[in-house]
């Protein structure tokens, strides 16, 4: 039996719950409004009593600057919480990263958080606890308001986060009471957001500019910076107590496993900008089909050589999966997403022995249209109806 790994589409059937949103302060923030420039929509069915109260609210200056300095001690209160869980935590020494060791240096405080593995990813064992609560939650208050203004350029189209959500990251690298020296994050794809907690004086991030002719000095301290971890970096000088945090997606998330991709997003990671990793078999694709097509009207075909309808040849099926495989739904989503066919359901599972998805994958199609879809999809492909 083939193992095997799927990738959905935008309306995934994978029932999982999402981690809560964590709403920003920043769109706490009200502007003055008079009485009459409000839609009486905007409150819906409230009571008038209840809509004078907000339409009064919004018109304080006075209550807007008070929600600013709420706002202000919200962040405080995370971030106090973070550094608290931090300095609780037993940061191990550790020579995992030899790239980063200072001269004469043999091992520094230094733990990873999330995914880890740059071949075979795997959440690493000290990710459940207090310390990934207070570090995700330190993101999740900022994303907005401080992080979103600073992606890159260089961000994958398929990692700028949608619809508000929080930009993605899989892993959350702790360093403690080192200046790492220059050197790149080579198993990181798209932005690293860091953020320096403590009590110390200097410590700023070197990023070399882009030319190699010059660096840029960017202050860390209690302040968010996105940054490409791939250009070469270092750590100035400090003195005191230093802690840094950088979340970033570990490029190997294309193969995560679909159980440990849902055990993050429980734990807060947002990675709803990300495509889903395969399925583990052929036989987890099977009880998926036979959900589906219990819960929904929908019938599920088998689709041969599914690698025709890719568009995106550069997203290997060796090595990135979900890339791959998110390829081939997009392919044949566009095919089929026209008058007389509704928008379908792709999945996918992954061959073990080869280490790459199988090239088959199974769609899930509205019953009235699986004739015309089917027609469709043999243009390119080899289709039947799949046996559960």
């Amino acid at each position: 039996m083939a193992m095997a790994a799927f990738t959905c589409t935008r309306r995934c059937f994978s029932s999982f719950k999402r981690s809560q949103t964590h709403t920003s302060c920043s769109s706490q923030l009200g502007s003055s409004r008079s009485l009459s420039s409000v839609p009486r929509g905007l409150f819906g069915d409230a009571s008038p009593a209840w809509r004078e109260h907000i339409i009064s609210v919004s018109n304080s200056s006075t209550k807007v600057s008070d929600d600013r300095e709420d706002c202000a001690r919200h962040s405080q209160s995370h971030e106090h919480a973070a550094l608290s869980a931090l300095r609780s935590a037993a940061i191990p020494l550790s020579d995992r990263r030899k790239t980063v060791l200072p001269d004469n240096v043999n091992a520094v405080a230094q733990i990873c958080l999330g995914l880890v593995g740059s071949k075979k990813p795997v959440i690493a064992p000290e990710t459940q606890g207090e310390l990934t609560k207070a570090l995700v939650a330190l993101f999740h208050d900022a994303h907005d308001s401080k992080i979103l203004p600073q992606l890159l350029d260089s961000t994958p189209a398929w990692m700028v986060p949608k619809g508000g959500t929080a930009p993605p990251f899989t892993s959350i690298q702790i360093n403690y009471n080192y200046s790492s020296v220059r050197h790149v994050d080579g198993n990181n794809v798209g932005p690293s957001f860091i953020r320096g907690l403590g009590e110390y004086d200097g410590g700023e991030l070197i990023v070399e500019d882009e030319d190699g002719h010059g660096t840029t000095k960017k202050d860390v301290k209690s302040e968010w910076v996105c940054f490409d971890g791939r250009v070469p970096h270092y750590t100035a000088e400090f003195q005191g107590e230093r802690y840094s945090v950088i979340y970033f997606v570990q490029s190997s998330f294309s193969r995560v496993s679909r159980t440990d991709w849902e055990e993050l997003i429980r734990m807060g990671f947002p990675l709803q900008s990300l495509p889903q990793p395969p399925l583990a078999s052929l036989a987890d694709a099977r009880v998926e089909a036979s959900r589906i097509s219990s819960e929904s009207n929908l019938d599920v075909l088998l689709v041969r050589g599914a690698g025709a309808f890719a568009d995106d040849n550069s997203a290997s099926r060796r090595g990135a999966p979900a890339l791959w495989l998110a390829s081939v739904r997009r392919g044949i989503e566009t095919l089929l997403n026209h008058p007389g066919c509704a928008p379908v359901v792709v999945e996918g599972w992954m061959q073990t022995s080869m280490g790459k998805p199988a090239n088959s994958v199974l769609v899930a199609v509205p019953r009235e249209h699986v004739e015309r879809a089917a027609r469709l999809l043999r243009s390119a492909a080899s289709v039947e109806p799949f046996s559960l």
